[in-house]
């Protein structure tokens, strides 16, 4: 069997399943198991290729960027870095635009990463400006 045709069997497998209910994580094994039962590889190969693929420094930040996050919001980080640059810049004119440059450059340093910084802000700065009559285009 081709590349091009276990790809779309593994493609199907993970959509058929997932229209069907069946959680994503699931979903995408059984295409994956389906592909590894088409192919003439050995599973031993298989598995030291999938040790390989996940032997990466870069994929060790992930786990602990979500722990980051969790650990700000269970102790209320955010909210009070918000209330801290509320406090510095918020009486200013356009307060609150500046209120979220100055929290994102707090969080931009404990973070490192720009994706999450954004989801952030996304979360709990841009409610209080839409509500605040900033224009949705200039929140986003």
């Amino acid at each position: 069997m081709g590349n091009g045709a276990i790809i779309l069997l593994m493609t199907a497998c993970f959509l058929g399943f997932g229209y069907m209910g069946v959680p994503v994580a699931f979903a995408l094994m059984a295409g994956v198991l389906a592909a590894c039962a088409l192919t003439p590889i050995s599973m031993q190969s298989m598995v030291g290729q999938m040790f390989h693929g996940i032997d990466s420094e870069i994929l060790l930040a992930v786990p602990f960027f979500l722990l980051v996050g969790e650990l700000m919001t269970s102790a209320d980080v955010t909210n009070r870095m918000i209330r801290l640059a509320q406090t510095m810049v918020g009486h200013l004119r356009g307060g609150l635009a500046q209120v979220v440059t100055l929290f994102s450059m707090f969080f931009a340093g404990i973070s490192g990463s720009s994706t999450a910084d954004v989801a952030v802000l996304s979360r709990t700065v841009a409610v209080e400006m839409t509500r605040e009559g900033y224009d949705r285009a200039f929140t986003a």
